[in-house]
């Protein structure tokens, strides 16, 4: 393999290729403009961190760290088939990240995990993170192809010891904080919700969340097609758990739930955009939903983002009343796009405003 040798991994290479087929058939990789040409050539990976300049850099939502993390507390694979099968694939996806020398983002999670615990319980869990990822990645590939259902208590002592002996100072002091990314999107959800509930017509719904986006607060790409894909018909179950429901605690919580979902897609666009052009930023997910929403930020080459939202929009709510809707985000985005400089000053001040519009849709809302 050129200038790689396999055997210098230290990892069993007749694992290689069930591993790449395992994490492959899951799909959970959106991937930032990039010269990679196979999404999950592990190969293609380690040659680029180890000889090129190319930085490998991954976003992991909060249900495959909290697996990884489950993993370093010697914690047993476990439970029904369906449990099982989620657990190896987020062992695959830890080996695949350690032995292609990517750098793991997981304070989006922490934020996540304070959000309904405290900050002191996400520093606990950041320190179980680091020990997951100082594993060795021969060990999660055993996990993730059964040959193995827990990871040796030695195994986990040697981790713990290397991040003990290599402390590294966090810079979030308050994991708990409420973050922009989830606050926006939160606002956004609580006016969807208020829209559903009172407007029978969904279509309608759709288009009247959109106006309001662009009247009357600030608009957001990402937020604008979850939303119009909740009101369609061809939806997924359970976009916003408890969206019927008469209990008012589980509507809140299937909204602020959400509302994380769509902040990962929002960090992971501004990671991308931001950073130099030798970094590649992953983000990696299980839902489906996340990842269909995620490709229309960066379409694949030769593909433009107005095909890719337009195919989107026809796949759930049909041709016609698709096209039509198309039409209405295409205005929508089109009329921003013509006065940036107006529209910025104006999101300012919208911002500004955010708080107390989300007071006034949870009083609304009863929640």
């Amino acid at each position: 393999m050129d200038e790689l040798n396999i055997s210098q991994l230290n990892f069993d290479v007749e694992l290689l290729q069930p591993l790449q087929n395992l994490v492959a058939k899951s799909s959970p990789f959106v991937i930032s403009p990039s010269n990679i040409k196979e999404t999950y050539d592990l190969i293609e990976y380690i040659r680029a961190s180890n000889y090129t300049d190319t930085e490998l850099k991954v976003l992991l939502d909060n249900n495959i760290l909290t697996r990884a993390i489950y993993i370093a507390k010697g914690k047993k694979i476990c439970g029904d088939l369906e449990s099982q099968k989620v657990l190896r694939i987020a062992c695959g996806v830890m080996c695949f990240f350690i032995l292609g020398g990517f750098v793991i983002e997981p304070n989006m999670s922490l934020y996540e995990k304070a959000s309904n615990s405290s900050h002191d319980e996400a520093v606990s869990e950041y320190f179980y993170f680091k020990v997951a990822d100082n594993m060795h990645p021969q060990l999660f590939a055993e996990l993730a192809l059964g040959i193995r259902d827990s990871a040796p208590a030695e195994d986990i002592e040697n981790s713990m010891s290397l991040v003990l002996q290599n402390p590294k100072r966090l810079n979030e002091n308050n994991f708990a904080k409420t973050l922009n990314p989830w606050k926006v999107n939160y606002l956004f959800l609580l006016k969807a919700v208020e829209l559903w509930k009172c407007k029978p017509d969904k279509t309608e719904a759709a288009k009247e969340f959109i106006k309001w986006m662009e009247n009357d607060s600030f608009f957001n790409g990402i937020a604008a097609l979850f939303v119009l894909l909740l009101f369609s018909p061809a939806r997924a179950p359970k976009m916003i758990k408890g969206i019927d429901s008469t209990n008012t605690e589980k509507l809140r919580s299937g909204i602020k739930n959400c509302a994380w979902d769509l902040a990962y897609i929002t960090q992971w666009s501004g990671f991308a955009r931001e950073a130099r052009p030798e970094t590649i930023w992953f983000l990696c997910s299980h839902d489906k939903l996340m990842k269909q929403i995620a490709n229309t930020v960066f379409p694949k080459l030769g593909v433009s983002q107005e095909k890719v939202i337009e195919q989107l929009f026809t796949m759930y709510w049909g041709n016609k009343k698709g096209l039509n809707l198309f039409g209405v985000y295409q205005e929508t985005v089109s009329a921003i796009e013509k006065k940036p400089e107006q529209r910025e000053i104006r999101n300012k001040q919208k911002f500004l405003e955010v708080d107390l519009i989300i007071e006034q849709l949870e009083e609304s809302l009863g929640i």
